[in-house]
C-alpha cells in the first residue's frame, strides 16, 4: 500500500496524472476512507481539470477523516480550489481561513532534523 501511494505521488509530480489517478483509485478500493489517498486523488482530478463536482466528494472524505494539521490544511486548500472553480466566493474565503488556521499549526521542521 505504501509503495503504491509513493508511486502515485511520483507519477503526479512527474505529470502522469492519469497514471497517478489509476494508482490512487486502486488504493481507495482497499481503504475508501484513507484521508491522504482521498486528498491526493482530489489533487490528481483537479490537475486533469475534472469537473469540480467529481473531485468534491474525495476532498470532503479526505478532510473529514484527516487527523493531522498537514492533511487538514491540504484538504481546505483543495476545497478552496474546488469552490473557486464553482464560483463560490464565500466558500472559498471560508476554506482559505480554515486552511491557514491548520497551516499555522504545522510543526516547523528544524534544520538539524532535516540533515539526518
Amino acid at each position: 500500500m505504501v509503495a503504491r501511494f509513493n508511486l502515485a505521488n511520483l507519477l503526479l509530480r512527474a505529470g502522469d496524472i492519469a497514471g497517478a489517478e489509476v494508482q490512487l483509485r486502486e488504493l481507495l478500493k482497499a481503504n475508501p476512507d484513507e484521508p491522504r489517498t482521498n486528498l491526493f486523488l482530489t489533487r490528481a482530478l483537479l490537475a486533469r481539470s475534472a469537473e469540480p463536482g467529481e473531485a468534491l466528494p474525495f476532498a470532503k472524505t479526505g478532510l473529514d477523516k484527516s487527523t493531522t494539521s498537514e492533511l487538514k490544511a491540504l484538504g481546505y486548500f483543495l476545497l478552496a480550489d474546488i469552490y473557486s472553480r464553482q464560483g463560490r466566493r464565500a466558500d472559498v474565503e471560508e476554506a482559505l481561513r480554515n486552511a491557514r488556521y491548520y497551516q499555522a499549526r504545522i510543526a516547523p521542521v528544524h534544520a538539524s532534523s532535516r540533515a539526518r
